[in-house]
């Protein structure tokens, strides 16, 4: 197949704007069953927000978009199968839609490479995101997005305390241990092994309805399937995240001073994690903040503040005292006996429960 390069850009748009079609039908097919056969608004809402964007995207791409449609001869418009005549219950309609959605969001991802690479990839984040929703939409896993009730402990899976051998075993441990939210953290090893531990990670976690939460990669956490993501200073902002991840992700930011924590409180985070509260081996160069500044921290909040670094059982009531919704810890959970330190920490929130 050989042709100019204007001719295989108006071939590309022409593919493109039939995909854009089929795949804003496909999702309003699905966005009426969500609607009226589930009655789930919040699947609704981000159904009718993709689809939203599938046009906006398109449409992006040039006016010559709709030039570029000629459907007198398009050789496949009167092409048909027997299965597309049929559908015996609502399920298989569903099934049907999302297949079709996901195909033609895979096509356009393809063929826009040949006129925006940047709009390729947020095609793909869109695809990915579908692939999510379809396991909530036929309850294939339990939807776990949101935050724990108040106070709970928040574990972070850090890789550089925790090796590839002992990972499963561990996150098998923490939810089992009860904690309320896992935070998966990796420096320094290559994606594809991060995304296997994921996987891992999310399967021992979706069994006990645990939200597993991806440290500063939103398009990793929407390839797997995660929960939400936490973000720092140089990653992504809360904004960014939000538009790959959906309304109903659950996206945490990290603080260390007092503009950091009042300019979260503007973005569309759901919580603010302020660190470390003591002297942590895990962010040695991180000045501590102590008990003190952190109750003026949550007094001013607007947003559930957790509290990370250096936290062990001996400091945990001083630490959960200043109304905190979350403790997170990491070496004093990850390091000897995994579930024992967790049932150790659930003992103390468990008591500050009673007598609050």
């Amino acid at each position: 197949m050989t042709g100019t390069k204007d001719s295989d850009r108006n071939i590309a748009l022409r593919i493109i704007d039939a995909n854009a079609n089929r795949c804003a039908e496909g999702l309003r097919v699905i966005e009426e069953l969500a609607r009226f056969a589930m009655e789930k608004r919040t699947l609704v809402e981000e159904l009718k927000e993709i689809r939203h964007e599938v046009r906006q995207r398109a449409a992006a791409l040039g006016s010559e978009l709709i030039e570029s449609r000629n459907i007198s001869r398009d050789v496949g418009k009167d092409f048909s199968t027997s299965s597309e005549l049929s559908r015996s219950r609502l399920g298989d309609i569903a099934g049907a839609g999302f297949s079709r959605v996901e195909e033609a969001l895979r096509v356009i991802e393809e063929f826009s490479k040949l006129i925006d690479a940047d709009v390729s990839v947020r095609f793909k984040e869109l695809r990915f995101r579908l692939y999510r929703l379809e396991k909530v939409f036929f309850n294939k896993v339990q939807s776990t997005r949101k935050l724990p009730s108040c106070p709970f402990l928040y574990a972070v899976l850090d890789r550089s305390v925790v090796g590839a051998a002992d990972l499963e075993d561990t996150a098998q441990a923490l939810v089992e241990g009860g904690v309320g939210m896992i935070q998966y953290r990796a420096k320094g090893i290559s994606r594809l092994e991060m995304e296997r531990d994921l996987i891992l990670l999310l399967k021992k976690a979706q069994e006990r309805g645990v939200p597993v939460i991806v440290n500063d990669f939103p398009v990793m956490a929407l390839e797997v399937g995660a929960d939400g993501v936490h973000l720092g200073a140089s990653d992504p902002s809360v904004s960014q995240a939000r538009s790959i991840l959906g309304g109903d992700a659950i996206i945490g930011v990290s603080v260390h001073a007092k503009n950091e924590f009042d300019e979260s409180l503007k973005s569309d985070a759901d919580y603010v994690s302020i660190g470390a509260i003591y002297p942590s081996k895990t962010k040695p160069t991180v000045t501590p903040q102590g008990t003190d500044k952190l109750r003026r921290y949550v007094e001013m909040s607007t947003k559930p503040v957790i509290a990370i670094g250096g936290i062990d059982r001996n400091n945990l009531p001083d630490v959960l005292s200043t109304g905190v919704c979350a403790v997170a810890a990491v070496r004093a959970l990850l390091e000897g006996d995994v579930k024992k330190n967790c049932e150790a920490f659930i003992n103390v929130i468990d008591t500050i429960k009673k007598m609050g």
